[in-house]
């Protein structure tokens, strides 16, 4: 079923439009069917006080050069022939920074993610269960995300492969397979079915990779456990509790793979084997009444050298995570990077999008001052090149159904 996406309405400082038209977005409405938006056709030059290329590369009073929906340039000096006949937008005082990324959400898909008759599914893709028309895409946009990682769900062990999607109006798959998904939480193991408990799980899992090093090969199931071997696709397992997370420790050095933890709140108790085992860490969301081990993670996590990133089914606590990190001893740019590099880099989508950089998709949010401070205002966010949020995606989307 279609749902139509919702449109918030907030005040929102106005940018300085050069050249006077935006480029039109979909119909928003009841009354008109939705149309997918087109990555941006042509040139736009996007000017800016401050322009955070990646957290390491800060530049003053410069601009993004986009064609076709891609980063073309970024800095001072973009030659005079590539701005010729481009769209300008200027926002003055304002703050661009990549899109951020939340690397694993469910979209409001819930038990869609989730498989309940077999356990071992590594070849399912959350991709098949994927909305383009879910309310979460729009939502998303507004909290300046532009980017999500589906995951399948934990109801299951062995759950299957995530994807990562543009958010926005209507949404689009960016790439269709990403990490293998394996939950050890309690909600993973049911009576009715094996495994019923951590240690079924553990061994199941441990069969798995088994056979997975044949070199007899096997099937599709064998060859996504294989990938994970050799490298090429993050183990992302959901563990939160410290017993939860020494199982997955104990089983992964076992196995000799670098898993990508996912929730771990009590991983204060296991730092130091974090560090030494897994590949990095995605947070489950800090909130203001958060325990003070919670809260002092992240500063705990950069001081050990081990990368994290923030999840949330609600979009805008990945930034209130990242302010409330450096609150409690995180660096500013360990911070920026849980929200953009990072974080693609956990969704495996760290090719196309997480930075400002030449090739990547030209997804940016626009905000009034610095992006941790949240009295920053979100001006207006960017996909493809496409303004999909904020006044002028708006201004764009009402011109466009007179």
């Amino acid at each position: 079923m279609k749902l139509t996406p919702l449109l918030v309405v907030a005040a929102l400082a106005s940018p300085v439009s050069l050249s006077g038209q935006g480029q039109p977005t979909a119909k928003i409405g009841r009354t008109a069917p939705l149309q997918k938006p087109k990555p941006h056709r042509g040139t736009l030059l996007v000017e800016a006080a401050r322009i955070l290329v990646g957290p390491e590369t800060e530049l003053r009073d410069s601009a993004i050069l986009v064609r076709d929906g891609k980063v073309l340039f970024v800095g001072q000096e973009i030659p005079a022939d590539a701005k010729r006949g481009a769209e300008r937008v200027a926002f003055p005082g304002a703050t661009i920074l990549a899109g951020m990324v939340n690397p694993h959400c469910s979209l409001g898909l819930g038990t869609k993610l989730a498989e309940r008759i077999d356990t071992f599914t590594p070849e399912l893709l959350a991709a098949d269960a994927f909305d383009p028309f879910v309310d979460e895409l729009q939502q998303a946009a507004h909290a300046g995300v532009t980017t999500v990682g589906l995951a399948p769900s934990s109801l299951n062990a062995f759950a299957g492969q995530g994807a990562a999607v543009h958010t926005g109006q209507i949404g689009e798959v960016v790439v269709e397979s990403t990490y293998l998904k394996m939950s050890m939480v309690d909600a993973a193991f049911d009576q009715n079915r094996f495994p019923t408990s951590r240690m079924g799980a553990a061994d199941l899992i441990r069969n798995a990779f088994k056979r997975a090093r044949s070199p007899l090969g096997g099937d599709l199931r064998v060859k996504v456990l294989a990938d994970v071997l050799n490298g090429g696709r993050h183990l992302a397992l959901h563990a939160e509790s410290e017993a939860e997370l020494r199982c997955v420790l104990d089983l992964c050095e076992e196995l000799k793979v670098k898993p990508l933890l996912v929730g771990c709140r009590e991983a204060h108790k296991v730092l130091d084997r974090i560090a030494a085992l897994a590949s990095g860490a995605v947070l489950a969301p800090l909130e203001f009444g958060s325990p003070e081990h919670y809260l002092t993670l992240p500063a705990a996590l950069e001081k050990r050298g081990v990368p994290f990133s923030f999840m949330a089914e609600r979009h805008d606590g990945l930034r209130i995570s990242a302010a409330l990190a450096v609150r409690n001893g995180a660096s500013a740019k360990a911070a920026l990077h849980a929200l953009t590099d990072v974080a693609a880099t956990h969704a495996d989508a760290n090719t196309l999008v997480g930075d400002l950089r030449e090739g990547k998709s030209a997804d940016f949010v626009v905000f009034s001052g610095p992006p941790l401070d949240l009295t920053s205002r979100l001006l207006r966010v960017y996909i493809a090149g496409v303004p999909v949020a904020g006044d002028a995606a708006q201004a764009s989307a009402a011109q466009s159904s007179k």
